[in-house]
C-alpha cells in the first residue's frame, strides 16, 4: 500500500494524504494528476516558515502498512499518528485497515505508549485508489 503525501510546513498544517493506492503506478498517476490540478491553483501556495513552495517537491509516495485481511474493498481506513509540540503539527500515516474497529483499537494501542509531547491518532476512511484531493477541499479536516 503506497500513500501519496503532499508535504505542508509544520507550522501550517500536517502533511496531506492526497491518496492511498494499491501500485507504484496508480500512484505515479495520482501524482501526474495532482500536479496538473494545483498548476491551475495550489490551495498550499502560503505557507508559514516554508521556503519556496513547489508541489513537485513537496510530493513524496511512502510505503503504508496494509492490515486489511479482506482486499476486496474500495475503502479503507487511514490510521494517521500526530505530534504537536512548539507550534508545529507531525503526522504519519502508519496502517491501512478495512475494518473501523480495527482501525481504531490500534490507535487507542499507540496512545497508550508514553509521549514526550501531545500525540494522539486519528482514523479516517480513505476511497482506496482515489484522489482525495478532488473529494474534499483543502480546508476541510480529513480527520474529523
Amino acid at each position: 500500500m503506497l500513500a501519496l503525501i503532499r508535504e505542508i510546513s509544520a507550522y501550517t498544517a500536517p502533511d496531506q494524504l492526497l491518496g492511498l493506492f494499491t501500485t507504484a503506478e496508480r500512484a505515479a498517476q495520482a501524482r501526474d494528476e495532482y500536479l496538473a490540478d494545483v498548476a491551475r491553483h495550489d490551495p498550499w501556495r502560503e505557507q508559514a516558515y516554508h521556503h519556496n513552495v513547489d508541489p513537485a517537491l513537496d510530493l513524496r509516495t511512502v510505503p503504508v502498512e496494509d492490515r486489511r485481511r479482506d482486499l476486496g474493498g474500495d475503502t479503507v481506513y487511514a490510521l494517521a499518528e500526530f505530534e504537536e509540540a512548539f507550534g508545529q503539527i507531525y503526522v504519519v500515516f502508519s496502517a491501512v485497515f478495512d475494518d473501523l474497529a480495527q482501525a481504531e483499537a490500534a490507535g487507542a494501542a499507540l496512545e497508550q505508549r508514553e509521549h514526550s509531547c501531545v500525540y494522539y491518532t486519528q482514523v479516517a476512511s480513505v476511497p482506496l485508489d482515489g484522489y482525495r484531493w478532488r473529494i474534499e477541499s483543502p480546508d476541510d479536516d480529513l480527520w474529523k
